[in-house]
């Protein structure tokens, strides 16, 4: 982690919502809001059986720089990062 990054931590659509535009505009304002208070890169993390979405955040330029580890239960999930500089 540097000190200019910003971390996304939700972003969701309906299922309705799906094809309308909604999710580029929400990640346009995110990523704007970032760049004006300064954050040199954006991070997120998605659900690793989330294609859908991983592919949403390739097509806007994020790039996978590592994973995280977190536990619900007995089950490890291991989750991709993903960061825009």
């Amino acid at each position: 982690l540097e000190p200019s990054d910003v971390e996304l931590r939700r972003i969701y659509a309906l299922r309705q919502a799906h094809g309308t535009g909604l999710g580029p505009a929400l990640m346009a304002r995110a990523i704007e809001d970032a760049t004006r208070i300064g954050a040199h890169r954006l991070l997120l993390g998605v659900w690793e059986h989330n294609a859908r979405a991983r592919s949403f955040y390739e097509r806007h330029g994020f790039r996978v720089i590592g994973t995280r580890e977190f536990q619900v239960g007995s089950e490890v999930h291991i989750d991709p990062i993903y960061a825009l500089e």
